[in-house]
């Protein structure tokens, strides 16, 4: 039988961007450079920083996270959604149209409809996703024990070959079960 424990890990917001919109707010001739590494293979945490607008509220230093996409995405909390003063949309990343947003730059700023609160996911590769029985798509639970012990419902199985089995849930989800960086959960079909 395969290991059902799996890393809990809290994505703080943060902004995906194209080689486009990169140049639109950055210098053409700046790099997305590597602040640190991300548990997902090739995924890093950029020194870039940006401004994130909403109508009520102005997030500032939202890390950049690399490498470049074939769209720009923005993923905040639901909380966050609402300090911004918009109705972000619960998405998984690269489904878009979500809110619209204004994001500044140094150099410049553009206005899209790209801001959403990411849906809780679990990363498998397929030689995990096959032990486990899971297929792409599939909605899962995690329990996760501690003075906070929870359940947690509706997590959607993302499978390709590159990823490192972990599940991933935001900052409010996080702090209401009380994660710290070293959490453990057991999936749950």
């Amino acid at each position: 039988m395969f290991n059902k424990r799996i890393h809990v890990e809290v994505s703080a917001r943060h902004i995906h961007l194209t080689k486009e919109d990169f140049e639109i707010l950055f210098e053409k001739n700046q790099i997305l450079d590597i602040r640190n590494y991300l548990s997902q293979p090739n995924e890093f945490a950029s020194n870039k920083t940006v401004e994130v607008v909403g109508p009520d509220c102005v997030f500032e230093k939202v890390r950049v996270i690399g490498p470049f996409r074939n769209y720009s995405q923005v993923e905040i909390s639901r909380t966050d959604a609402m300090k911004l003063g918009i109705d972000a949309p619960y998405k998984l990343s690269g489904d878009l149209p979500g809110a619209r947003i204004r994001v500044i730059g140094p150099k410049s700023e553009f206005v899209k409809d790209i801001a959403i609160v990411a849906k809780r996911h679990i990363h498998l590769n397929n030689k995990d996703a096959k032990s486990l029985r899971i297929r792409s798509g599939q909605h899962l639970s995690i329990s996760i024990g501690g003075d906070r012990a929870t359940t947690f419902n509706r997590f959607e199985a993302r499978i390709d070959d590159n990823y490192k089995k972990a599940c991933h849930i935001d900052t409010d989800e996080g702090n209401a079960a009380g994660i710290n960086k070293s959490c453990i959960a057991t999936i749950i079909k």
